[in-house]
């Protein structure tokens, strides 16, 4: 009887390049054919919405930025 471990058994079941070749066909047929995928007028507002999402978050860490800056610079005017 042969073992599930044994070379025999492996090369039966398919090599690495056969085993690898199904995975990424398998893959791109996922994401061919069973994942959604925007409009264009989406993507569009999609993009906007992120870019919009990033310059709020830049201006927000840019203003803590400044007022840490202003804090600490107050500070070592003070404390010597």
């Amino acid at each position: 009887m042969a073992n599930a471990n044994t070379p025999k058994a492996a090369a039966s079941n398919g090599g690495v390049f056969e085993k690898a070749g199904k995975f990424i066909k398998e893959c791109y047929n996922e994401v061919r054919y069973k994942c959604a995928w925007p409009s264009p007028e989406e993507l569009k507002q999609y993009t906007l919405v992120v870019i919009v999402a990033v310059a709020i978050v830049s201006i927000w860490i840019a203003g803590f930025d400044y007022i840490f800056g202003q804090v600490t610079n107050w500070l070592e005017q003070h404390h010597h």
